[in-house]
């Protein structure tokens, strides 16, 4: 009888050691296939839990490299999603995304100019609308 109880200890902690996380929901955001580069690079989550993902798609030939931005619910339903190209039709890339102390969206990256590439910050409102851009 020990052994047996010292048998179902053993694999209970050792099956404990080796469970895997499940995540609250997952969710797959298709953005097309144009066959380019796609990255995710940047989440953050705002105070009531909402979860904003930022990263780039390679849009082939017409405009390049573009920047996405997510919202997704904290149940993981999705709220928007916007895109963003600069007049030049050329790289737009995020290096950094924080939310502002009333939840607006800000992104800090690069775009392509045609005389090289310069510092962009975006700013949207909690509804993903564009507030402002600046390079």
């Amino acid at each position: 009888m020990k052994k047996i109880i010292v048998i179902i200890l053993f694999l209970l902690i050792a099956s404990s050691g080796y469970s895997q996380y499940i995540p609250d929901w997952l969710e797959v955001y298709d953005v097309g296939s144009t066959g380019g580069a796609v990255g995710v690079n940047l989440i953050a989550t705002d105070q009531t839990g909402n979860v904003y993902v930022c990263g780039f798609k390679d849009q082939g030939t017409a405009t390049e490299e573009d920047i996405i931005l997510i919202k997704y619910s904290p149940d993981g339903n999705l709220l928007w999603s916007k895109w963003y190209n600069s007049s030049y039709n050329l790289d737009e890339h995020p290096y950094g995304l924080v939310l502002s102390n009333t939840g607006e969206p800000i992104i800090a990256g690069y775009s392509d100019s045609p005389k090289g590439s310069d510092g962009l910050i975006l700013k949207y409102d909690q509804n993903g609308f564009l507030l402002w851009d600046r390079r």
